[in-house]
């Protein structure tokens, strides 16, 4: 779903590949489901913003908690910046939250993520 650069795939010590797969948005895949969901938890290696696109009617819902881990590498190509990944969640009523090294959830800004270390896990609850 993302094209890593060189330089973050050379960090790993990984090569280009390409796998087709088929894919769908959640939106569509809980269309008519009666069930509310409120937990999504992800970890998708930088396709999160794509994964918040393909859920707005979830992303409205009045009461649903979305754990994320955030790697500012996967960023790097600025579309959509960190910034504007979070600033998108945000707009959505959520409250941003860090899980610290205890395994506490503690309010956190947009501001100190993006200035702490390079990956954090966040959760934003409504």
């Amino acid at each position: 779903m993302l094209s890593f650069g060189d330089e973050f795939l050379a960090l790993y010590r990984e090569k280009k590949t390409t796998v087709a797969v088929p894919a769908t948005t959640l939106d569509e895949y809980w269309r008519g489901e009666a069930r509310a969901i409120d937990l999504v938890k992800m970890d998708a290696e930088g396709s999160e913003p794509m994964i918040v696109e393909g859920m707005r009617k979830y992303s409205r819902a009045t009461a649903l908690d979305r754990g994320v881990r955030v790697c500012k590498a996967f960023f790097a190509a600025g579309d959509p910046s960190a910034e504007g990944f979070l600033e998108a969640l945000l707009a959505y009523g959520f409250a941003l939250y860090k899980i610290t090294d205890s395994g506490d959830v503690a309010p956190v800004s947009s501001r100190e993520v993006l200035a702490g270390p390079d990956s954090a896990e966040l959760v934003f609850r409504k």
